[in-house]
Order: C-alpha cells, then structure tokens, then sequence
C-alpha cells in the first residue's frame, strides 16, 4: 500500500490480514469481508480499495486500511495567528 508505511495484506485460508511497519503483529483485516479462502488479492489505488477474490464466495472489496503517513501530514488545527 502507498503512503510510507510499507503496508502488506496477506490473504490466507481463513481470512486476510495486514500489517505496516509501525505493528509489531498481523491483525486480522475484517472490513466488508468474509473470513473465508482468499486466492488472489489486489489494491485498487484509484479507488482506494482492497479487492479479494475468494474460493466459492465470489469477489469482494474493502477500503484499505487508513494510512499514518496521510495522518501525519493533516494540520494540527486550523486557527491563524493574528
């Protein structure tokens, strides 16, 4: 994933999970999926979205998990000094 937090999704026989380079374990990716056998992944970056293709459940699609390097570049606040 883009953004500068080396992010990977692994897709398993139970599930998908993601990790960056800011976790020390893989967590479980459960938005808008199924825990069921994923063949084949691929990030959709014009939508932002994760597409899964799974075995006998057909295709599905999750936004991708929020990226901390978007994060760190928002404006604390949003205030001008006068």
């Amino acid at each position: 994933q883009r953004g500068g937090i080396d992010a990977l999704y692994v897709g398993t026989d139970v599930g998908i999970y993601y990790r960056n380079n800011t976790m020390s374990e893989w967590m479980p990716f459960i938005t808008n999926l199924p825990n069921v056998i994923v063949q084949e992944l691929e990030i959709h970056y014009g939508s932002d979205r994760l597409r899964a293709a799974t075995y006998g459940r057909g295709i599905w699609e999750s936004p991708l998990a929020p990226s901390t390097a978007a994060i760190a570049h928002a404006p604390l606040n949003d205030t001008e000094d006068t």
